[in-house]
């Protein structure tokens, strides 16, 4: 399931010569991360493409706990938390309007519900024609990547895991 929090000016796709991938999180270290990226590699014709992946709610199956009329996702029968994706949703959205609004460059934001964030990942940086890939230093995301990079042959992809000093 993908929420696209998407701000596109009209126009300003014909002219992206870049598609920056930032996987974000309501973390310092995804903060620091966009920062950073603003500070050292911004380009003018940069798109951002903010991803927050989000793992489905699970009922606790061993104690036989249901939630009654719990949502799940349209097509599907995985479950979710309406809070968890709206606050997922505004993440995206407040990235997204500070990148266009800030800096001046083309930004969109998705929001994805998959019980396998990291092989998520690899699938939408693969949808999305990621040209450059960001994460945080210690993110355990890059190992993993770094193995299923090596097997595809047809696109190029640079992966940049930042290093952040406090």
């Amino acid at each position: 399931m993908s929420a696209d929090c998407n701000r596109i000016p009209h126009g300003t796709i014909e002219s992206v010569t870049r598609r920056v991938l930032i996987p974000i999180e309501q973390t310092q270290q995804s903060s620091q991360t966009v920062e950073w990226y603003f500070k050292n590699l911004m380009q003018p014709n940069d798109q951002l493409i903010f991803v927050h992946i989000t793992e489905p709610r699970m009922n606790n199956a061993l104690l036989g706990l249901r939630m009654p009329n719990s949502p799940v996702l349209v097509g599907t029968q995985i479950p979710f938390s309406s809070k968890l994706l709206n606050d997922a949703k505004t993440l995206c959205g407040d990235y997204v309007h500070r990148a266009m609004s800030v800096h001046g460059i083309t930004a969109r934001g998705f929001v994805y519900v998959d019980s396998k964030p990291h092989c998520k990942l690899i699938r939408v940086i693969q949808s999305h024609n990621a040209d450059l890939v960001l994460l945080p230093n210690g993110d355990r995301r890059h190992s993993l990547l770094d193995r299923r990079e090596r097997k595809r042959s047809s696109n190029s992809l640079t992966m940049v895991v930042t290093h952040m000093s406090d």
